[in-house]
Formats: C-alpha cells, structure tokens, sequence
C-alpha cells in the first residue's frame, strides 16, 4: 500500500485496511475529508475519484504534486531542517506566493510540527532521539504520490458543496470528520457541523462509510445505520512510546458485514 506523503492529524494510517475491507461497489469514490489521504492511497482505483478538503494549503500541495512535482522535488535538494528556515517560512505565510513555493511551505511546516499538526504555531519540532527529517529524499515519495493522483479530482471545497454536488446511487462517499467533543483543529467543526453532516447522510443518495469518534451523541444520531466498534491509538505526546487507546466507530448505510464474509471467502 502505498504511504501517505505527509503526516497529517486524524490520519488513518492504521486503521484503512479495515476501512477499505468494507468498502461496497461503486463507481464514483469521493473522501470528503481528504486529510493525509491514507485511504485514498491504499485502495484500489476506482473508475472517478475526488479527493476534497476544506483547507486550501492541503489541497494546493496534492495539486502540484499532480501537476508539478519535480519543480517541487527539486526545492527540497539542497533544504535542510532548520529552524531559520521554519522561521523565513512562518513570516511569509500571509503573503501572496505561487503555487509550488506555497506547497514547499506547506510540506516544511507539516514535518516542523509535532504530530502533523499543521498549525499557525511557531513552535519548532525537534527531538533527542530521532535525526532531523532528510528534506532531500522526498522525490521518490512525491514521484509515487503524483503517479497515484493522475485522475483524481482534486476540490477545495467544504463537505456541504462536495456531497451536494457528487450525491448519486452509483457514488461511494468516505467520510472522515473531525472528531466530535475534540478541540485543537485547524478548521473549527461544531456540533452544528456535525448535525449538518448527519442531515446531508440520512438523505444520501448513494453509500457512505463514516468514521469517527465511538461518542454516545454519536450512536444516537446514527441508529438507524449498521455500527461497528475498532479500537486503535494514538500518540499523544512528543515520546512515540506514548499512545492512548481509542474506540473508532464505523458507520455505513450498507452492510458492512455481508462485505468481510465475501472477503474470507
């Protein structure tokens, strides 16, 4: 399977072989949380795939990894992991730049940040037991990752707007939301958002597969819809050895069960 190319919070690095088991047939694939698109770049190519986020910097880099990524490679040759240069980058973030200065920017502050957390902070990542991220091996990763986005739409739009436009009886929707009663995200999603989304997926047209936060709001909201409980971790703070256990709740309009038996068998 191939890697996501940045670290990003809430990816679901471990988990998306479970997720794409339960992925029904479809023609149309949207993720409408693209994120670090650890799902889109561990499943088989569907016939259209869109790839949405609400954050214009995320979407701008798989952009020019699918249209300009050896210009982009070739900016990390001779970059090193410093923190004057985390510096240089954080001054100028509110100015205007073109698209591959902004997606070199972008990608720096990724792997500048604890944890992916791609933030407005100017605290700089370090650690004493790891050496500094390599920024010169990056074009074989960016070579792959351009490769595995040929065809895919690309929208930086919000999810109202994406499964407004892509709803239909041959469309899959996987659909990662921010967690519910958890803070420190870029974007605020509130509960409102939350209930929007429920709206927008008791209406669908098509299938959808939900993962979340196992909430007990949550389990109200979806009754209706098959659920089914994983548990996973996550790091929590600067020491890897550190890992809280959560509960991640799969939801889906389809059954989710009748698809693992066909896989074992």
């Amino acid at each position: 399977m191939l890697k996501s190319p940045i670290r990003w919070q809430g990816g679901k690095s471990r988990l998306r072989t479970e997720i794409i088991r339960r992925f029904p047939i479809h023609k149309c694939y949207v993720e409408v949380f693209g994120g670090g698109g650890w799902v889109l770049f561990g499943k088989e190519r569907s016939t259209v795939e869109v790839f949405a986020d609400i954050n214009s910097e995320l979407v701008n880099f798989y952009r020019v990894i699918q249209e300009s990524w050896e210009e982009l490679a070739q900016r990390f040759e001779w970059a090193l992991y410093s923190r004057d240069e985390f510096q240089r980058i954080m001054a100028r973030r509110d100015d205007e730049r073109d698209p591959v200065t902004r997606a070199y920017d972008f990608y720096y502050r990724v792997y500048s940040h604890f944890g992916g957390k791609y933030s407005d902070s100017d605290d700089w990542g370090y650690t004493r037991t790891k050496p500094a991220f390599d920024m010169s091996k990056v074009k074989e990763k960016f070579k792959q990752t351009h490769q595995r986005l040929i065809g895919v739409y690309l929208e930086n739009r919000s999810f109202e707007e994406i499964i407004q436009r892509y709803d239909s009886p041959d469309t899959f929707f996987y659909v990662d939301p921010p967690y519910l009663g958890l803070s420190g995200y870029l974007y605020k999603f509130t509960e409102e958002h939350h209930q929007t989304l429920r709206d927008l997926l008791h209406g669908m047209k098509g299938t959808f597969l939900l993962s979340i936060n196992d909430h007990p709001q949550i389990r109200e909201w979806y009754a209706p819809f098959q659920m089914e409980g994983m548990e996973t971790r996550y790091t929590i703070a600067k020491q890897t050895s550190s890992r809280q256990p959560a509960k991640e709740l799969l939801i889906a309009n389809y059954d989710m069960a009748s698809l693992l038996k066909e896989d074992k068998q």
